[in-house]
Parts: C-alpha cells; structure tokens; sequence
C-alpha cells in the first residue's frame, strides 16, 4: 500500500499549506468563487487556495513526476448532470484505486459510479484522460473503510514522515520554508515534456 500511503500523505501535505507560498491552503467550491476554476490548473495550489481540478493537476504532476501511472477521471454528483468533479485515478501494476484529494478518501467503481470507502458518498463516470478501451482493461482494486483508515493513522503518527514535515510548519525559519518550495517545484513536469492522450 506504499502508492495510497504516499496520496495520503499527498493529501494531508496539501491541505496543511506546505505546498503553497503562505504554507496556508483553502479549498474553494466553484460556488463560492467561479475564478478559481481556470486559473493555471496545478500551478494554482501554490497561491494557497484552489477547487479540486487544481489539487488534482497538481498531484498529477508530483506523481507523474515521480514515474507513477495516473489516470484524471472527470465525474459528476448525484444533484448535477454536467461533470462538475475530478479525481485521480493510480494505476500499479494494471491494478487502478481513486484518490479525491478533495474529499480525502478513495472511491470503488461500481459500473459507472464511484463509490466511497464510506460508503456514504457516490459520483457518476463521465469521462478518463485516457484511451476508454484501456481503462476498462485495468483491475479496479477495491479499498475497505479499514484499510484506509489503518494507513490514515500510520500517516497521521508521531514516528512518521508525514509528522516531522508538519513539524516545520510551527518553525519561523524563511530559508527553511524556501528549501521545501524549491525543492516541491523540482517535482514539477516541465512545459516541454509530452501530455498525455485525451480520448
């Protein structure tokens, strides 16, 4: 479970403002500021605040980057027709899971619906960066509750990775806070490097 760790872990990093340049990070709904939507995609996060296409660009990025197969999976809610959400499909060994860096959980995929760990919350498919015929090839693994909660905790310890970054976050050293930046934006896909087929 090395690769859902490490989107958690992703996820809380995100969320606990150490990717953006005032280490604070809001999300903002497409309601509540429709500004937000078309700015600069992943680039965006680093402002501090973003909706879930921002978040997921970005983590595309970061994982991309660091060799993993993604997979962007545009959805929509039970209230809404039209796509009105994404999350990020991780691919390992033809085995696909769903991360929502938004809503901090992984979804299943039922047919052509996403439903949550929990249990409690479902989005309909609408469309994949990627060939159709492909995608339907991948295993879809299923996640418990259980397991996510297990690696959510190992995350959350004192012992861990995750713990001693969040630890800077308390320290006021500016060069500190510059290091993380740069080394965050050598993580980053330079403009020149091939984008992936849309179907």
């Amino acid at each position: 479970d090395s690769l859902l760790e490490l989107c958690i872990m992703l996820d809380l990093l995100l969320y606990s403002g150490v990717f953006s340049n005032k280490l604070d990070y809001s999300h903002q709904s497409y309601e509540e500021n429709n500004e937000y939507l078309n700015e600069l995609l992943g680039a965006f996060v680093l402002t501090g605040h973003g909706v879930c296409r921002h978040n997921v660009c970005f983590m595309d990025d970061i994982l991309t980057r660091m060799g993993y197969k993604t997979v962007k999976i545009i959805c929509s809610t039970k209230s809404k027709r039209e796509p009105n959400h994404i999350v990020l499909g991780l691919i390992e060994d033809n085995d696909l899971f769903i991360y929502d860096f938004t809503m901090h959980f992984t979804f299943n995929i039922e047919d052509d619906n996403l439903i949550s760990s929990f249990g409690d919350d479902k989005l309909k498919l609408c469309g994949v960066s990627m060939s159709k015929k492909e995608f339907k090839k991948l295993n879809k693994r299923v996640i418990t509750e259980e397991q996510f909660m297990s690696l959510l905790n190992k995350c959350n310890s004192k012992g861990s990775y995750l713990y001693k970054h969040l630890l800077l976050l308390n320290i006021d050293n500016k060069e500190m806070i510059q290091e993380i930046a740069t080394k965050t934006l050598t993580l980053m896909p330079r403009s020149n490097e091939k984008s992936k087929e849309v179907d």
